[in-house]
């Protein structure tokens, strides 16, 4: 009976084991099931992912580039300010592209291979031999035969980045500079091509460097799973993480070999800060630390780069330059010991310096102005997703020569008037570019001075009224006339008044509160009277004015009120600019543009800037008004401005001052650039300026710094000259030498008495 009971103990026991196995193998099957489901949607997740590896790249925007040959007006100094532009670094000997050395007037650069839009340009070893501002000969050090014409690459002046606020710089596999592969092996992951994702000796033997120098010195994680956190996970340091970043990490192994995992880890990781934009991949931290291609950087400024990885904040260069040199000459001292170095080389590049520049050249900072019209003008191309992703190149109209000028100009002047009137330092506003008018192309743009330029483009988008600018278009009108008038017509300054739509009478008077009798068309203009001005205006209609803005290039129509007549209108310096330019070229308006090229990251060309050309008005009235306006610049409103700039010559201008002296104009030409200045306060209250006091001598000391030269004065063939002798200006008899008119001379104003 005890058997029995004994036998019935154990096969109860049995059974209860059997179903708590069961129940186990249950538990276990359960587990495995859902530990299958979540490894196959992290499969999934990975695959996708990494099907989908594709970055967002900025758009890179450059100056233009600038061609070399025997005989072109360059000095020494000129190349050298492009190379230094251009993120190219002086040295004692040339070993790299991007190396350059200067001997009193001889320059040899090591030029890099540039992607042009028309193709590119192979690296190059170049002398260029200088007798004062003139290049005078060219030779290729290599083969020592002398070179015809060689470019040298634009600096990069800005980014466009994408809505993640992502800098980037792709780098492709082939890119990978090799001491660049060792370093990241040697600190980050010595067992990188052997282990499959994990390593578990890694992770100790990090552990036990770090516990014996008291700091974090090594990390645990492989280079797969740093890629898996950048790529898939929240920065959150939680046990969930970690176990799902080893796994991930496997299953990367799985789908890329390890030069993919490699050039994956260059381009993603993450090693500073440029403002609110983050700088990520290599690439970009060689432009933003360095101010050259990570293919030029030396074994020391490398090392400096895989320091960052480990923070880029608590290493940066710029804010903790003795801790940034510490860590990176730990990574020198790791990759002797990984044996990626000998001691010689390694003692070489720990005695460098950090070598960084203050800001990279394509900080914002730097153009704001001018990067708002790019922006503008790209707008017009392109959609928001291939701007700011696709990593076109987009090759534009600045000069940095006249963009240092336009700025320095503005400082400059500003400041001097601030002392001498004693206005507030700082408080004066001043916003300008600077156009080829020949081709439309903006070259240099500021909105305002000083700190604040990028706060407010006022070049771009303030508007305010003209004055006096709009009068030249008053007289063009008239001199397209035929036989109607000519720069001799006489004109009545006589008061008079007019009724307006509304029953009230207005009255226009002259700034000098003086009337002038009978004048010429001339005096008119070059002194800018305002009665004589809106006589004639009134006699044209000023429908008709309106309408020629409108066709020399202004995208609006002012209401016809009789006060547009004399700068009611408001417009931005950029819109002045526009119709100044039709005038300027002889009547043919091309629209103001920056871009020249845009290429795709593969080098398609994608946009070229083709002048779009069309005829507002006859050449022969452009020259007449040019002609006026030059004897405004040394008779008239701005008789002051060739001492300004130092020099005498035909130099064609307007100045404009609106009402209790609010806003103070310029605009001007010379052989080749036009100029628009405005001055003024924001707050828009009176700053006691006329345009020949405020904006007209910025505008001198930008075209003084840019060396201007005249202007031409070629005549179309329809015009012809006569002689004026006895002419009365400004109540005196004057001779006037040749003045030129079209068709026949009738309606002239001569003799000192009006006979």
């Amino acid at each position: 009976m005890r058997a029995r009971r004994s036998a019935l103990s154990r096969r109860g026991r049995w059974l209860r084991a059997g179903r708590a196995a069961g129940a186990g193998t249950l538990v276990a099957v359960l587990l495995g099931c859902v530990l299958a489901a979540y490894l196959t949607w992290l499969e999934m997740q990975v695959r996708q992912r990494l099907a989908d590896l594709q970055w967002e790249l900025p758009a890179r925007v450059y100056a233009r580039p600038i061609d070399l040959y025997a005989g072109a007006a360059l000095s020494a100094a000129d190349l050298e300010r492009h190379l230094r532009r251009a993120g190219y670094q002086r040295q004692e000997s040339i070993g790299i592209p991007g190396d350059y050395a200067r001997s009193g007037d001889r320059i040899s650069a090591y030029l890099r291979e540039f992607a042009y839009w028309d193709g590119v340009e192979p690296p190059r070893l170049l002398e260029v031999r200088f007798a004062g501002r003139r290049i005078i000969s060219l030779r290729d050090t290599r083969s020592g035969e002398p070179a015809a014409l060689q470019r040298v690459d634009p600096p990069l002046v800005g980014r466009i980045v994408p809505r993640s606020n992502e800098n980037r710089v792709f780098v492709p596999a082939s890119g990978i500079p090799p001491a660049l592969r060792d370093a990241i092996v040697a600190v980050e992951d010595r067992q990188f091509f052997r282990h499959r994702g994990v390593d578990l000796r890694g992770i100790l033997r990090a552990l036990w460097v770090n516990l014996r120098a008291g700091e974090v010195e090594q990390g645990g994680s492989t280079l797969t799973q740093q890629l898996v956190k950048n790529l898939f996970l929240s920065p959150d340091r939680t046990l969930a993480r970690k176990l799902n970043e080893a796994a991930m990490a496997v299953l990367v192994e799985w789908h890329l070999d390890k030069e993919q995992i490699l050039w994956a880890y260059v381009n993603e990781v993450y090693l500073g800060q440029q403002g609110a934009t983050a700088v990520h991949g290599f690439g970009t931290a060689a432009e933003y630390y360095f101010g050259r291609p990570l293919g030029e950087l030396r074994l020391h400024q490398l090392a400096l780069l895989v320091a960052l990885v480990r923070g880029a904040s608590h290493y940066d260069p710029h804010r903790h330059p003795e801790r940034a040199r510490e860590r990176r000459d730990l990574v020198l001292r790791l990759m002797q010991d990984g044996g990626f170095l000998s001691a010689a080389e390694g003692d070489a590049a720990s005695r460098r310096g950090l070598d960084i520049v203050g800001k990279p050249t394509w900080s914002r900072e730097r153009h704001p102005a001018f990067m708002d019209l790019v922006r503008r003008d790209l707008r017009e191309l392109y959609s928001v997703q291939q701007l700011a992703s696709t990593g076109l190149r987009i090759f534009t109209s600045l000069d940095l020569d006249a963009q240092e000028a336009v700025d320095a100009g503005i400082e400059q002047v500003l400041k001097r008037i601030e002392a001498r009137r004693k206005i507030k330092p700082g408080s004066l506003q001043a916003a300008a570019l600077v156009i080829d008018y020949t081709t439309g192309e903006v070259v240099a743009m500021a909105g305002g001075r000083g700190a604040g330029a990028g706060d407010f483009n006022r070049a771009l988008t303030a508007r305010r009224p003209i004055g006096s600018l709009v009068k030249p278009f008053v007289y063009l009108e008239a001199l397209g006339q035929g036989n109607r008038f000519n720069l001799l017509t006489p004109l009545d300054d006589s008061p008079f008044e007019l009724k307006l739509d509304d029953g009230s009478l207005w009255k226009p008077e002259n700034y000098d509160q003086r009337q002038h009798g009978t004048v010429t068309m001339l005096e008119a203009l070059s002194r800018s009277y305002n009665v004589a001005t809106v006589r004639l205006g009134m006699e044209l209609g000023p429908v008709r004015i309106m309408k020629l803005l409108q066709r020399s290039g202004l995208r609006y129509a002012p209401k016809p009120l009789p006060s547009t007549l004399l700068g009611a209108i408001e417009l931005s310096p950029l819109e002045v600019g526009q119709v100044y330019q039709t005038l300027a070229n002889g009547g043919f308006s091309i629209p103001l543009s920056t871009i020249r090229e845009a290429v795709a990251v593969n080098g398609t060309g994608l946009t070229r800037h083709e002048l779009s050309m069309s005829q507002s008005f006859e050449p022969g009235p452009a020259f007449l008004i040019a002609h006026a306006l030059a004897e405004a610049t040394t008779g008239g409103t701005g008789k002051a401005l060739p001492g300004l700039l130092g020099q005498s010559g035909h130099f064609p201008g307007k100045t404009g001052t609106t009402n209790d002296l609010r806003d103070s104009w310029f605009a001007g030409y010379g052989d080749r650039y036009l100029g628009v200045v405005w001055a003024g306060l924001d707050s828009n209250n009176s700053m006691g300026l006329t345009g020949a006091a405020g904006a007209m001598p910025v505008w001198a000391e930008t075209m003084r710094r840019l060396g201007v030269e005249p202007w031409p004065g070629v005549p179309p063939p329809d015009v012809r000259w006569m002689r004026a002798s006895a002419v009365p200006i400004g109540g005196a008899c004057a001779d006037l030498g040749y003045i030129p008119y079209i068709g026949a001379p009738v309606g002239v104003l001569s003799g000192c008495n009006g006979g």
